[in-house]
């Protein structure tokens, strides 16, 4: 009996390892290296950055030539941006940055279009000054009718500061302005100019018309014009009796 017991006992001995050693032998070893990781779960988290470290950063487009910001607007020259609006422009102070030429441009839109009166006479007297008249008579020929007794004493300043370059036509225009302070002044830059020997076959029709003068002042003047001149030049003066 004791020994049946003890066969029993051995063979479920040997069960028993047989069944330990099949469970040993299926269990499967984990692989090593990245295999073996990923097999495990290991390496599933995404690295510091993720995908996101890899994608290029978003950047504005540049801005274009001409534009402020990118928005595409474009900055007006300052030149264009003057002539929009001259009322805003001050003689002594226009925009920098211009040629010589814009320059005057400016002035002589000022001269023309400033609703000061002021500005136009400043602008009248920098246009005088010009080394290049060939744009700058015809402005002043225009302003020779200006209705503004300001504008028109500034141009015969500008004729004074023009010398033997004045146009007699102006000259002229002026010894018959209707201001008779004005005459009186226009004939003493013309007596100048005949002085000088500038002009004279141009410079002594206005005094002599001048001696028809409504202005009783203005007619001696003339006449005292004429006979200075007459003597620088040895000549005799034919005095005109006045109408009665």
């Amino acid at each position: 009996m004791s020994r049946r017991v003890g066969i029993a006992l051995a063979v479920l001995l040997l069960i028993g390892i047989a069944l330990w050693s099949l469970r040993g032998g299926d269990s499967p070893v984990p692989p090593s290296g990245r295999e073996g990781r990923a097999a495990a779960g290991e390496g599933s988290a995404p690295r510091p950055g993720g995908d996101a470290a890899n994608r290029p950063v978003d950047r504005p487009p540049p801005a274009m030539p001409g534009s402020a910001s990118g928005s595409g607007a474009v900055e007006e020259p300052p030149f264009e941006a003057a002539l929009r609006d001259v009322s805003k422009l001050e003689t002594n102070h226009l925009p920098s940055g211009l040629s010589s030429e814009q320059q005057r441009d400016l002035l002589i839109r000022i001269a023309l279009e400033h609703p000061d009166a002021s500005e136009r006479a400043w602008a009248i007297h920098d246009l005088s000054l010009e080394d290049d008249l060939v744009p700058v008579l015809p402005v002043l020929q225009q302003l020779v009718d200006d209705p503004d007794p300001e504008i028109r004493s500034a141009l015969l300043s500008a004729l004074e500061q023009l010398g033997e370059a004045a146009p007699p036509d102006v000259l002229a225009k002026l010894a018959t302005d209707p201001d008779p302070d004005l005459r009186s002044e226009t004939l003493t830059l013309v007596q100048t100019l005949a002085e000088d020997d500038i002009m004279p076959g141009l410079m002594m029709p206005i005094l002599q018309n001048a001696t028809r003068d409504p202005n009783e002042d203005v007619r001696e003047q003339a006449k005292d014009s004429l006979r200075e001149l007459a003597q620088l030049r040895g000549e005799e003066v034919e005095e005109e009796e006045e109408e009665e």
